[in-house]
């Protein structure tokens, strides 16, 4: 199917459900081939544009991936991707969803640089925090608050606070 429109803000597609419970559409990707394999492409959504030569260029991407295919424990892999400069504009991934035995131990993996624009950041975590230049103007680790069910803290940077000895901070009880 190819839809083409002159339109401002168009073609738009619409699936559109009127009943009056609790399920929307879906939009479904079905891979249904005969020999299912780890690492199969089960859908891609593309986004492309022109770039100034003119030509057809993609500037992201949001692929799953089967990364298990056991009967009943089956994961899967998301990638949400976008044109970088430094691969000539490939579409690199990003950030990576990893489907796991269960959602608390599935791993989001994020590349680059993750900016959080907010007065308050949490972290919840039953194990390990792992900090390396978190900034808060030229404080460094300014303020952790509390960390219940945290072990160690790892971080470089100031801490203000507490204490850092060879590049790990331990807390036990308290606040840095």
């Amino acid at each position: 199917i190819d839809l083409t429109s002159a339109a401002t803000s168009g073609p738009v597609l619409t699936i559109e459900n009127t009943n009056d419970n609790n399920a929307g559409g879906e939009l479904k990707f079905n891979k249904n081939g005969t020999s299912p394999a780890v690492g199969d492409v089960l859908g891609t959504i593309s986004f492309y544009g022109e770039d100034t030569q003119p030509a057809s260029q993609s500037f992201g991407q949001i692929q799953v991936t089967s990364s298990k295919i056991d009967s009943n424990l089956e994961e899967g892999t998301m990638t949400l991707g976008v044109a970088t400069g430094d691969s000539n504009g490939a579409v690199d991934n990003i950030i990576t969803i990893q489907g796991s035995s269960d959602a608390a131990n599935s791993i989001t993996t994020i590349l680059g640089n993750l900016r959080v624009n907010g007065t308050n950041f949490q972290v919840l975590s039953s194990g390990f925090v792992n900090a390396k230049g978190i900034n808060n103007g030229s404080q460094g680790i300014s303020s952790v608050g509390s960390l219940a069910g945290v072990t160690t803290i790892n971080a470089s940077g100031v801490i203000t606070g507490g204490s850092l000895t060879d590049g790990t901070a331990t807390l036990s009880t308290g606040a840095l």
